[in-house]
C-alpha cells in the first residue's frame, strides 16, 4: 500500500520579543499567527526558527557588543504549543541574547512543552545533534546551524549554538556534511535550516514584511510537491495576504522560479502558488 503524503511547514523566524512580548500580555496566545493559524493545524509537521529568547531569567549579554536583545516571557512557549509546533531552530543571533541562563531556561521549557530543538546546546556535540521524532510512521530529524555570532560557538567546554562559516572547504562546514551524511541514514526526512541574516524594519523596497508559509508535500521519502502560502505582517501578526499585496508576492516568486527554470501554478480557490518537482 503507497504510503499517505505527509504535509511538512516551515515558518521562518518566529520573533516573540520586544512589542511582540507587550501585546501578549494582554492578547491570546494564539494572536501572532493570525488567519495563517489554520494552514499550521492543517499539516504533520511544523517547524519554525525561534528569534529570540523564551525566558523570565538572566540578564542581556554584554561579553560582546549586541545592540539587540530579544525576550519573551516563557509562557509565551503557549504561542508554539497553540499552533502544534513540533520542533523549533535555536542555531540564530538571538538565542544567546540573555546569556547561557536564559539559554537553559529556554531549553528546559520547550522540553516540558514537548517542543523539539536543535542548534544550541550545553557543548558543540550537544548543539550539532539533530532532534528526531517520529509523525505518522515516518521518522524526521532537523539539524540547524548559523554562520551569526561566532562568539557564541559552543565547543566542548562551551555552551553555544552551532557556528558554522559558510565557506565550503572550512572545516567546520566539511563536519556540517559528515552530520548531515550521517543524520540522513537514521531518518526518513531530513530538514536543515540554515539562519543567516534577517531586519525586523521594513524596507519600503525589499519589503521584508511579506514572505510566504511553506508547505512541504512528501510521497515517501521524497518531495513531490511545494505549495507557498502569501504572507503579511500587520499588527504583530502573520496574516495571509489578499488583493494587491498578495499579487505583488506571488508576481516576485513567479520571477524567480521562472528564472531557475521551475514551473509553478497558482490556485486562487486554495491561495497558495504550486511547485511540481521533476522526482
Amino acid at each position: 500500500m503507497k504510503p499517505s503524503p505527509l504535509k511538512l511547514l516551515f515558518v521562518g523566524d518566529v520573533m516573540l520579543g520586544r512589542l511582540v512580548n507587550e501585546v501578549l500580555k494582554g492578547k491570546p496566545p494564539t494572536y501572532p499567527w493570525g488567519d495563517t493559524l489554520s494552514l499550521l493545524r492543517d499539516t504533520d509537521v511544523r517547524i519554525c526558527n525561534l528569534e529570540c529568547v523564551l525566558s523570565d531569567w538572566g540578564t542581556p549579554w554584554s561579553a560582546t557588543p549586541k545592540v539587540f536583545h530579544f525576550r519573551s516571557d516563557a509562557k509565551n512557549v503557549q504561542t508554539l504549543t497553540t499552533a502544534h509546533i513540533d520542533a523549533v531552530s535555536l542555531a540564530n543571533n538571538h538565542v544567546l541574547d540573555f546569556e547561557y541562563e536564559g539559554l537553559f531556561h529556554m531549553m528546559n521549557t520547550l522540553q516540558e512543552a514537548g517542543i523539539h530543538y536543535a542548534g544550541a546546546g550545553a557543548t558543540l556535540r550537544e548543539a550539532s545533534a539533530p532532534a528526531i521524532w517520529s509523525v505518522n510512521g515516518k521518522t524526521i530529524g532537523l539539524l540547524a546551524f548559523t554562520d551569526n555570532e561566532p562568539a557564541w560557538s559552543a565547543t566542548d567546554e562551551q555552551p553555544g549554538i552551532w557556528y558554522v562559516p559558510i565557506e565550503l572547504h572550512e572545516k567546520r562546514a566539511e563536519q556540517l556534511f559528515e552530520v548531515v551524511r550521517r543524520t540522513k541514514e537514521d531518518v526518513d526526512i531530513l530538514v536543515v535550516s540554515a539562519h543567516f541574516i534577517d531586519d525586523y524594519a521594513v524596507d519600503e523596497i525589499e519589503r521584508n514584511d511579506r514572505s510566504c508559509v511553506f508547505v512541504v508535500e512528501t510521497d515517501g521519502a521524497a518531495i513531490s510537491r511545494l505549495f507557498l502560502y502569501p504572507t503579511v505582517i500587520q499588527q504583530f501578526q502573520a496574516r495571509r495576504a489578499e488583493s494587491n499585496e498578495r499579487s505583488a508576492i506571488v508576481t516576485t516568486m513567479q520571477k524567480l522560479c521562472t528564472a531557475l527554470h521551475t514551473a509553478t501554478t497558482w490556485n486562487e480557490q486554495e491561495g497558495h502558488l504550486a511547485i511540481v518537482t521533476s522526482a
